[in-house]
């Protein structure tokens, strides 16, 4: 693992979007000319429902533009990774590629097998009609430890070491040690932030190559947008600005947070339908799941959810924005027109990753 540091220190997605948009959407969709237009308005949807973006761009509409997801190796995929793939989802139905790179310098890198967490993510994207290419998913050490002399499919090609090593210098060069620890430790609490501070350098360096990378494949590719958390957004936005202003767009997953502070993980896991239930109330548990699991792929469908039999009167109203319409503060209103049962039984279904087959 040590090697990649070394290297730093010393030195065709469109039959897919046609099949896809032939088979898998509504006729509404299908029968826009140049298939992609309805996503003309996907921005504003996404604003709408209170995601977070800087340097988006107005008309997320491409042929040739990457959606990079940089994701922190774990030990098995979560229902978090589902909710970050129905967002990732509507952007490859707009024309984007996808390139997804696994943080395996981090945390689990000496106790998770790195292939076997991927082969999770896959089972996950091909379960929502994702292709999986060569370069679809690769890790992220592999960019590092790359050898010019010889090609590695699951890289993205033209990203030379040079390159990366001058990335590293310039972005690592621009950010104060202070302020990386900032970003390090995120919204975490006290005891979260005493636990990061023991970590070894290299748990903690990865944001900083992700930076490095990202930045590189931008200049190459000119077109990206890049996936992140809502509580990586101070990070992201300050070295977006610094190197990749005007040409990388971020658009923010919505956190998990009970009041002003992170969600700790132990209200975070789902383990099952009453697990669901019993955390309903947790925070902003609620809205999160509806927001991901509902309103993100009702994009696509157009279709109100069945367990809502709440008036057509009301969903004008308000703009067909379900969140406006059956939540206040975050919290789900008590409705007999809203079957919050069959809600939790709809969410689990799409969100187990151990549904997955």
């Amino acid at each position: 693992m040590w090697s990649f540091l070394g290297n730093i220190i010393g030195g065709t997605l469109s039959n897919l979007f046609s099949s896809f948009i032939e088979k898998k959407l509504p006729f509404f969709y299908r029968n826009k000319k140049g298939n992609n237009s309805n996503f003309l308005n996907l921005k504003q949807y996404l604003l709408d429902r209170d995601f977070q973006e800087s340097g988006l761009p107005s008309e997320l509409t491409t042929k040739d533009g990457y959606v990079i997801w940089p994701i922190t190796l774990q030990p098995s995929a979560t229902y978090i990774h589902t909710a970050q793939i129905q967002l990732i989802k509507l952007l490859i139905v707009a024309g984007w590629k996808l390139h997804i790179i696994i943080g395996d310098c981090g945390k689990h890198s000496a106790t998770v097998k790195a292939k076997d967490f991927q082969q999770e993510i896959e089972k996950i994207l091909k379960a929502n009609n994702i292709s999986i290419k060569k370069n679809t998913v690769t890790l992220l050490s592999k960019y590092y430890q790359r050898n010019p002399e010889q090609n590695d499919d699951s890289l993205l090609q033209n990203i030379t070491s040079l390159e990366l090593l001058n990335s590293f210098h310039t972005v690592s060069n621009s950010v104060e040690w202070e302020n990386y620890w900032k970003y390090v430790t995120k919204n975490y609490d006290e005891k979260k932030k005493a636990e990061l501070n023991k970590r070894k350098t290299l748990s903690n360096l990865q944001p900083l190559l992700n930076w490095a990378l990202v930045i590189t494949i931008t200049r190459e590719y000119s077109k990206t947008i890049v996936v992140a958390g809502e509580d990586e957004k101070t990070q992201w936005d300050n070295i977006t600005n610094l190197h990749g202003k005007n040409k990388i767009g971020m658009i923010y997953i919505q956190e998990l947070k009970d009041g002003t502070k992170t969600m700790p993980q132990s209200e975070i896991g789902i383990r099952s339908v009453q697990d669901i239930n019993s955390k309903l109330n947790n925070g902003n548990m609620a809205l999160w799941l509806y927001n991901h699991f509902i309103e993100l792929p009702k994009f696509l469908t157009n279709q109100k959810p069945s367990f809502c039999k709440i008036s057509e009167n009301e969903c004008t109203k308000n703009s067909n924005n379900c969140i406006k319409c059956i939540f206040t503060n975050g919290k789900l209103r008590d409705n007999k027109n809203f079957d919050k049962n069959a809600f939790v039984n709809e969410i689990y279904k799409i969100a187990n990753p151990a549904n997955v087959v």
